[in-house]
């Protein structure tokens, strides 16, 4: 491995990391909430010395994955060179093209500047992770499947050998053939869920024309709004305000916070009542301590929503069903 990377982040299916009793992935409540590591590691560089991290990705999608390189190379590109370079590696299965060939590895190299020539390089099977990243790449190669002398020929793809491509040394003597014209997949259209943090908020984004005027619309008007994320049967009532602090505590409330954020606000002590509420007629909220932070935070009260799952309005507010914990409902 090449040592002067900063940070090296390595997600594979091949780790063997934690998984539940079952063989399930766990879910993001039960994983390390990496979307504040690296912040941490990117604000706090010259502080923590070299960050070296591996994380399995069994069962996990693609776009766990493109959240945190997204997040990284725009935190690159915001820091620049002297937070020094990162390096990022993302394998797993299945390793196979859409035609059932085996997939390539690709060397994309990102955020122009220092003496490397980029201050970023991913080396990843699935090109998806890239996506909303195109306007950082500076170039992309690929590991040719024979005569690349990183692995004999006929052999299948070794996993432990081709994070060694994070270094130009390996690099450039795997006979790495360039990408002149890249087919990047772009972002999925639409207001989805992007990420879900440690806390249980929601990080969601809208993609494309139509979307963000929806969103916009929303946060223009600051009153509830009633909405249903994936394959949920039930719709949410959400209070949408210009910023978490314009909540009250135990709301469940819609902001803009670089990504459009769905989150319960703690606070609400041991108040059972909800908003416009009295002793006589109580809300749903439970006296408030760690557990039920979680148990109605925003991601267990939409159904505990996957990553990039629609985003949607209830038109009818009247016939929609209420949430867990739901003060609006």
């Amino acid at each position: 491995m090449s040592l002067d990377y900063q940070r090296t982040y390595l997600f594979s299916d091949t780790y063997g990391g934690r998984r539940r009793q079952d063989g399930a992935p766990l879910g993001p409540l039960e994983r390390p909430d990496l979307d504040v590591q690296l912040e941490t590691d990117f604000g706090s560089a010259e502080a923590l010395g070299p960050v070296h991290l591996r994380e399995d990705v069994y069962g996990l999608p693609a776009a766990h994955v493109r959240h945190l390189v997204r997040l990284a190379l725009n935190l690159q590109a915001e820091h620049g060179a002297p937070v020094g370079r990162t390096g990022i590696f993302y394998n797993a299965a299945p390793r196979l093209t859409p035609g059932g060939e085996p997939a390539a590895f690709y060397v994309a190299d990102a955020v122009p500047g220092g003496s490397e020539g980029s201050l970023a390089r991913i080396v990843t099977t699935d090109l998806d992770i890239l996506a909303g990243s195109e306007r950082h790449l500076t170039r992309l190669r690929t590991l040719p499947t024979r005569d690349n002398l990183l692995h004999e020929n006929g052999d299948q793809f070794r996993s432990r050998l081709t994070p060694g491509l994070l270094s130009e040394l390996v690099a450039s003597g795997a006979r790495l053939a360039e990408v002149t014209d890249p087919t990047i997949p772009g972002l999925p259209e639409g207001w989805r869920v992007r990420w879900v943090d440690a806390f249980g908020n929601i990080l969601t984004e809208a993609v494309g024309p139509d979307a963000q005027a929806q969103v916009a619309a929303i946060l223009a008007r600051q009153k509830p709004v009633n909405l249903r994320l994936g394959a949920a049967k039930q719709g949410c009532l959400v209070k949408a305000t210009d910023g978490l602090e314009s909540s009250g505590p135990g709301d469940l409330s819609l902001y803009p916070n670089g990504n459009i954020d769905l989150v319960r606000r703690w606070g609400w002590g041991a108040a059972r009542f909800g908003s416009g509420g009295s002793r006589d007629t109580p809300g749903s909220l439970p006296e408030e301590n760690p557990q039920t932070r979680i148990y109605h935070s925003a991601y267990n009260s939409f159904g505990r929503p996957r990553l990039d799952d629609k985003v949607q309005v209830v038109e009818d507010v009247a016939r929609s069903a209420s949430c867990v914990g739901s003060r609006f409902c």
